[in-house]
């Protein structure tokens, strides 16, 4: 199957010149979608056209056609975020079996899928052991190995005794069953994204009522729940006021990226660089921030959203719904080295951003408004604006950091869940171009 992807991609770059492109297919995106690059010229996505209808596509750059096939529909599932290694895809989100929806975790070969001759395998992340915690939904997704394992890192949203609460969980498939770990909190923490680095796995979120962005650092382990650094305590960071979502991404080695937006005065996106000490877990006092100028005077709630944050090729890549001055709320996606008084940034001229890419490959998903068909836009990055989008100089100055660290407890507990397969049907699908960057 990879020989003939790899044979297309070779005709059609004889019949027209390599360039990034906008790409539609022949699929809906209504409610969301997501793209990872598997390798240079091949990418996974995932489109969502309702709660009961999704799709997981193949395409090979230049082609013009991809491949396809749907997840079930009963029950009715949804994903959040999806990572690869190896050939092997990895996937989280929720799926509905009654009230409330159920944590989803899955994974599949790509090639064996792709070719027809492969199931897609499915575990549902329900209640713990004793009923403690109920996992409603999983959100965002990190991988890391132990003991020759793919292990998942999530957060997510559960249930305990009548509250929303927002935990970290683990889960790993054993060829048979999905075990997995998650805490019950006590306080009201809220993780809303997670990163694997070379020694750590760290959580990131707010506070549920306070406005402030905070770290939470584990041990490489696939019950890391359990495996808490710095047990009893969470590192909290001291400048502005921090709302919605807060990302967080791999830089190297045991420094992590943080992305967030800080309403102290206005609507300003902060980068942050994180380095952590890989014997204890705690962050260094080496922490440094930027924060874009001037702040937006568009108010928090307008519907500013924190999408994708990566870093590759030395830079840091964000892909955020605000505004900037002189423009209302928007898709950007920004670039930048790590500090710099600029930052370079991207409007769509079509299409609404969905995703990017978390690997060097840097391309977005996106939704048609008008067809809500599926679109894949290619990584272009000029200094100046052309027909598929406009360019941007944002300054960005440089804010102390400091942190603190204060009393947080959880208590893990975990389940497992019995493994459901579940084969697909595979089918082509029409990929046009409708814009040449």
């Amino acid at each position: 199957m990879k020989k003939t992807i790899l044979f297309l991609g070779f005709l059609m770059a004889l019949l027209q010149p390599l360039a990034a492109q906008i790409r539609e297919f022949d699929l809906k995106a209504t409610q969301n979608s997501i793209v990872r690059a598997i390798d240079d010229e091949n990418q996974l996505i995932y489109t969502e056209v309702s709660p009961t209808e999704s799709y997981f596509l193949l395409y090979h750059d230049g082609d013009p056609t991809a491949l396809a096939f749907p997840l079930p529909s009963s029950p009715s599932m949804e994903i959040f975020d999806f990572r690869i290694v190896d050939d092997e895809v990895y996937f989280c989100g929720e799926v509905y079996t009654g009230s409330p929806t159920l944590g989803l975790v899955g994974t599949f070969n790509i090639p064996t899928v792709f070719s027809g001759s492969g199931p897609v395998n499915f575990g549902v992340l329900g209640a713990t052991s004793g009923n403690e915690v109920t996992i409603e939904s999983l959100r965002r997704l990190d991988l890391f190995q132990d003991g020759g394992l793919n292990c998942m890192a999530m957060v997510g949203d559960a249930q305990y005794e009548g509250m929303t609460t927002y935990p970290v969980v683990s889960a790993y498939f054993n060829g048979t069953n999905w075990n997995f770990w998650t805490d019950i909190q006590k306080d009201y923490p809220r993780f809303t994204d997670i990163a694997c680095l070379d020694n750590l796995i760290v959580a990131a979120g707010t506070f549920l009522f306070d406005s402030l962005c905070f770290v939470k650092s584990f041990w490489h382990n696939h019950d890391f729940p359990a495996q808490e650094c710095n047990p009893y305590n969470v590192h909290y960071f001291t400048y502005g006021v921090v709302k919605g979502d807060v990302l967080i991404a791999k830089e190297r080695a045991d420094i992590a990226m943080l992305a967030c937006y800080d309403v102290s005065s206005g609507t300003a996106t902060v980068l942050q660089r994180t380095p952590f000490d890989a014997t204890t877990g705690s962050p260094l006092p080496t922490c440094s921030a930027q924060v874009t100028i001037p702040s937006s005077p568009v108010p928090y709630g307008s519907g500013q959203e924190m999408l994708e944050l990566t870093v590759a090729n030395g830079d840091i890549y964000l892909l955020q719904r605000t505004a900037y001055p002189g423009f209302g709320i928007l898709d950007w996606r920004l670039r930048t080295p790590f500090p710099s008084p600029v930052i370079d940034a991207w409007y769509p001229l079509q299409g609404t951003q969905h995703s990017m890419d978390v690997t060097y490959a840097l391309k977005t998903s996106a939704v048609n408004a008008d067809s809500d068909n599926l679109q894949l836009h290619g990584p272009s990055w000029p200094s100046t604006d052309n027909n598929c989008q406009k360019y941007l100089s944002i300054d960005a100055a440089g804010v102390p950091v400091g942190f603190k660290e204060t009393g947080f407890q959880i208590f893990p507990v975990n389940n497992s869940s019995s493994n459901v397969v579940r084969t697909v049907s595979v089918f082509e699908v029409e990929a046009n171009i409708i814009c040449q960057e």
